[in-house]
């Protein structure tokens, strides 16, 4: 994590987070994933006042998440790109290619975009009229090992709650 000065409009890419009027971040403590301590590439933020942050532009930053965008590419377990970056291009995937484009973003995971892979995806099937405990199934079965740490055991009630959550706003009253 960098910290800077200017007029910037929040962007994401892949786990990328260029923060410019909002957000949350975490600046000390243990990552809740990698339980690893959080690291300042440079100098913490004890170690410096907003007076020495350097200046950026909207342009600097768009530039620099263009440029970054090839290194951050989802991929499958194979290391093959998969064809979308964003929630935008997940849905447009689900249109056109279904079931496998769902698996291909489940599979994808990565640190950064779990929780809106996982909403899209989940908020996907249930509008195809899949059961929540499918759903649970379907990401259970295809969740990157990579990302499988101490809380992951977690993820399955998280998953079953939201999709039990949209079923209900999906289709109201109707029960499974």
């Amino acid at each position: 994590m960098v910290f800077f000065k200017g007029e910037v409009r929040s962007q994401k890419l892949n786990g990328v987070e260029a923060f410019g009027t909002s957000g949350q971040v975490a600046i000390f403590g243990t990552h809740p994933t990698t339980m690893k301590e959080y690291q300042w590439p440079l100098r913490s933020l004890l170690d410096v006042t907003p007076d020495d942050l350097p200046e950026i532009t909207q342009a600097q930053v768009s530039v620099w998440l263009e440029r970054i965008k090839p290194w951050f590419a989802t991929r499958d377990t194979q290391g093959r790109q998969v064809g979308w970056t964003g929630s935008g291009e997940l849905r447009e995937a689900l249109r056109k290619d279904g079931i496998n484009a769902a698996q291909r973003a489940v599979v994808g995971l990565h640190d950064g975009s779990r929780h809106t892979t996982l909403l899209t995806v989940t908020a996907w099937l249930v509008s195809k009229g899949y059961a929540p405990e499918d759903i649970v199934t379907f990401i259970d079965n295809n969740f990157p090992e990579h990302l499988r740490t101490q809380d992951w055991r977690k993820l399955r009630p998280r998953v079953r709650l939201m999709a039990e959550d949209a079923v209900n706003k999906f289709f109201g009253e109707e029960k499974w």
